[in-house]
C-alpha cells in the first residue's frame, strides 16, 4: 500500500509536468521529457500500474494466510474458552504502554500487535497510534485499566516516560513491568535501573517491591509467547470481571510448547560427562520432568584416588575378560556373578577415566596419554554401557565449560562421541545463578578444532530461569526427539 501511494505522487508529478509543457505548446519537448504525448496515455499507464501493485499485494497476503498457521487466541486453561474482556466506566483502555522511543519503540509496538491479534477485543494504548496532544498524557494513563513500563536504557531520563511514571503510581494502577534484559538490543540490568529511577528522585521500592512481577522480554518465539501470556494475564487480573480473583487467570495458547504435550516414542539414552559442570543435574531436571519416559542417563563417576587410575586400564581389562567369558553361560548363579564382576569393571574404569590432574599418568610398563588412556577405557567399557544405544550426548555450555583441569577430558569425550557419530545436543545456560554467560565467551574457551570441526554448527537450545525454564525443558526434550502426544492435543486435554 505504500508503493501503491508512492506510485500516485510519482505520477501526479509527472501529470502536472505534463499540463505545464502543454501549456507552453511543446508537443514534441513533452513527448521527450515525460515519455507521452497524451493526457490519457499517462493515466493508462498509471491505473495499470497502482492496479498491478494492489494485485500484487492481495497475493502476498493471501500467501501468508496460506502457509501461517491459523491465528489461535489465548484461553483459559479452567474452562477453554477466550477471556471476556471487559472496561471498568471511564477507562477506554486495557492497556497503556509507557516506553522511551530509542531503545522501546519496536518492541512495544510488537506487543500490540500480537496481544491484539491473542486477544479479540484487546485495546491498547500505543503513541504512535494513539496520542493527539502530549499535554494529555496523565489523561491516557487515567483512561487505561494497566500500564505497561518498557524498561529499557534510558527510560528513566526520559521526561514523559516518568510523568507517565508518576501519573500511574499516583492513581495506584495496576503496573506491568517488562524487562528488556538484552544489552545488545537497548536493554539494562535491573541494579542499573534501580541506581537511575533513584537518580531521578524516585522511591526504587515503589517500583521495584519484592510483591512486583517483571516480565523479561525474549525474542525468541517460544519465550517471547510465555512472555505475551505473562503480560494478558496480568492485564486481565485488572479487568471487572477477574479482578476479585485470588489470583490471575491462567492462559494457555493451542499449539504452544509445553513439557506436558510431549513424549518420547522411543527410550532415550543420553550420555552426561561428569568432566561437564552443571550437565548433571540439567539431566536431573529432564528426568525428573518426563518422570514417566524411558530415560538413561550414561556418565562415568569422579574420583580423587590417583593411584587407582595407574591400575585401572589393567584391572578393567581382566574383569572385562572374565565378564565376557560368563556372559555365555545362562545359569542363574553365572550370571549373578557376572553382574558382580561388572558392577567392578565399571567401577575401575570409571575411576580410571577420571584421572584428569595431570596430562598423562605413568602405566607399569609404558607411559599412557590422557587421550589414549580415555579411548582405551571407554572402548573397554562398551561392551557395558552399550553405546551402540546411547542416543546423544549433552554437552552443557555454562561459563565453567572447557575450564580448568577437566577442560582437556571433556574436549575428548566430545572428540570420541562425534566420531562414533553420536549427535551432540547443545543446551546453553542464561540463568546467571547456574553459571550462564554469553555465548561468545566459549568460543574463548573451546578447543580450536573442535571450533573448526563444528562442534557448534547446530543451534543450542537456550536454558533461562523459572518460568521460562519449562519452556527450555520441552525445547531441549524436542531436540532429544520427543513427538506431541497428537497435532490436535491441546494442554487443556492433558490436564
Amino acid at each position: 500500500s505504500q508503493i501503491t501511494t508512492l506510485l500516485l505522487v510519482f505520477f501526479m508529478f509527472l501529470l502536472r509536468q505534463f499540463e505545464f509543457l502543454e501549456e507552453v505548446d511543446e508537443a514534441e519537448l513533452t513527448l521527450r521529457v515525460i515519455g507521452y504525448d497524451s493526457v490519457e496515455g499517462m493515466v493508462s499507464v498509471m491505473i495499470i500500474a497502482v492496479f498491478a501493485f494492489l494485485g500484487l499485494f492481495v497475493v502476498l497476503v493471501l500467501y501468508h494466510v496460506l502457509t501461517n498457521p491459523n491465528i489461535q487466541y489465548l484461553l483459559l486453561v479452567d474452562s477453554g474458552e477466550q477471556p471476556s474482556l471487559s472496561l471498568e466506566t471511564g477507562k477506554r483502555w486495557h492497556l497503556f504502554l509507557s516506553h522511551i522511543w530509542s531503545s522501546g519503540q519496536d518492541q512495544v509496538a510488537n506487543i500490540k500487535r500480537k496481544l491484539q491479534l491473542m486477544l479479540n477485543g484487546c485495546q491498547i494504548f500505543l503513541d504512535v497510534d494513539d496520542l493527539e496532544n502530549t499535554e494529555d498524557l496523565e489523561q491516557y494513563v487515567k483512561s487505561s485499566e494497566n500500564v505497561l513500563v518498557f524498561l529499557s536504557k534510558g527510560y528513566f531520563f526520559s521526561a514523559n516516560c516518568l510523568r507517565e511514571l508518576d501519573c500511574a503510581l499516583s492513581i495506584q494502577a495496576p503496573l506491568i513491568l517488562v524487562h528488556e534484559k538484552n544489552l545488545d538490543k537497548g536493554g539494562v540490568s535491573l541494579d542499573t535501573l534501580r541506581t537511575e529511577v533513584v537518580s531521578q528522585g524516585r522511591d526504587a521500592e515503589c517500583l521495584f517491591h519484592a510483591g512486583q512481577e517483571i516480565v523479561i522480554w525474549y525474542r525468541v518465539e517460544h519465550f517471547q509467547l510465555l512472555s505475551l501470556k505473562r503480560i494478558a494475564q496480568s492485564m486481565l487480573y485488572a479487568t471487572p470481571l477477574y479482578k476479585n480473583l485470588d489470583m490471575p487467570p491462567v492462559l494457555y495458547l493451542p499449539g504452544e510448547i509445553t513439557p506436558e504435550l510431549l513424549h518420547f516414542r522411543n527410550p532415550v539414552c543420553l550420555f552426561v560427562s561428569r568432566f561437564n559442570s552443571g550437565a548433571a543435574a540439567l539431566a536431573d531436571e529432564l528426568v525428573a520432568c518426563y518422570t514417566d519416559e524411558d530415560i538413561e542417563i550414561v556418565h562415568l563417576c569422579p574420583s580423587t584416588t590417583k593411584d587407582v587410575a595407574q591400575r585401572g586400564l589393567m584391572q578393567a581389562n581382566s574383569l572385562i575378560v572374565r565378564c565376557s567369558d560368563m556372559v555365555k553361560t545362562t545359569s542363574s548363579q553365572a550370571m549373578g556373578s557376572v553382574t558382580s564382576h561388572m558392577a567392578k569393571a565399571r567401577t575401575t574404569v570409571e575411576e580410571a577415566i577420571t584421572h584428569n590432574t595431570k596430562r598423562s599418568y605413568r602405566h607399569p610398563r609404558r607411559r599412557v596419554s590422557l587421550r589414549d588412556a580415555i579411548r582405551r577405557t571407554t572402548n573397554a567399557l562398551s561392551k557395558y554401557t552399550r553405546p551402540d544405544t546411547i542416543t546423544r550426548m549433552l554437552l552443557y555450555l555454562n561459563q565453567r565449560t572447557f575450564v580448568g583441569d577437566s577442560a582437556g577430558a571433556l574436549a575428548e569425550e566430545v572428540r570420541l562421541a562425534r566420531a562414533r557419530g553420536i549427535k551432540i545436543v547443545l543446551v546453553h545456560e542464561n540463568d546467571d545463578c547456574r553459571d550462564g554467560c554469553p555465548f561468545s565467551r566459549l568460543f574463548e574457551t573451546t578447543p580450536y578444532d573442535l571450533i573448526r570441526e563444528g562442534v557448534y554448527k547446530e543451534l543450542a537450545v537456550q536454558f533461562h530461569p523459572m518460568p521460562y525454564r519449562t519452556v527450555s525443558l520441552a525445547l531441549l526434550a524436542k531436540a532429544l526427539e520427543a513427538k506431541w502426544y497428537s497435532n490436535s492435543c491441546t494442554l487443556l486435554e492433558v490436564m
